[in-house]
């Protein structure tokens, strides 16, 4: 902060004019940044040049708005892809709507037995399609549920909390079952990684 500021320690320049009381002085203060004339055009060129940047007048990629929707009970977790928003609430039910037609929720329950306190819902995944949902819990148990169900189908012989999951994207327009995601990738809490078919 204080690096710009030049203070002359030389002898200021001797007074020619009796009569002027002020002293002519080229500068005192700050300096004129060396680098500025610089940083301006790699700034320019930057946005110019920048692979993929939008252009400066293009509209936002995201848009944030307000959704006229009062849940019924706490929101756990949430997932969003191509428009179809699932909202997991702590009473294990979930809420999934789609933004192109919000008037039309569905509810989802899960088929147990246990209550909201003893299975907690700790993460939604919906694939790039918007179709296929995968929940899982903090104890370890799995749900699978299709576009239009209202009750998801539990994943029995897969009994681990999931962390991540990537999707297969050939199974986008394939020929196989409208359910089958074909092979997917499961990250488990443990680090492993799992392969489902």
């Amino acid at each position: 902060m204080f690096d710009d500021y030049v203070e002359h320690a030389a002898d200021p320049p001797p007074i020619t004019n009796i009569g002027n009381a002020i002293p002519n002085i080229e500068y005192e203060g700050f300096e004129p940044d060396q680098y500025a004339e610089e940083e301006q055009r790699l700034d320019r060129l930057g946005q110019a040049f920048y692979p993929g940047a939008p252009p400066p007048d293009s509209p936002p990629m995201f848009e944030l708005g307000r959704v006229q929707y009062t849940l019924p009970a706490a929101l756990s977790c949430m997932s969003v892809s191509s428009d179809i928003l699932t909202m997991a609430l702590k009473t294990n039910t979930l809420l999934q709507l789609n933004l192109k037609k919000p008037d039309a929720i569905i509810t989802i329950t899960l088929p147990t037995k246990k209550t909201p306190q003893e299975l907690i819902l700790s993460r939604v995944f919906l694939d790039p399609t918007g179709k296929h949902l995968v929940i899982t819990t903090e104890q370890g148990d799995n749900f699978y549920s299709y576009d239009g169900w209202t009750k998801a189908r539990q994943l029995s012989k897969f009994r681990m909390p999931i962390e991540s999951i990537a999707w297969n994207p050939f199974a986008i327009g394939s020929t196989l079952p409208k359910t089958s995601t074909r092979e997917i990738l499961l990250g488990g809490r443990n680090g492993t990684i799992y392969e489902a078919v």
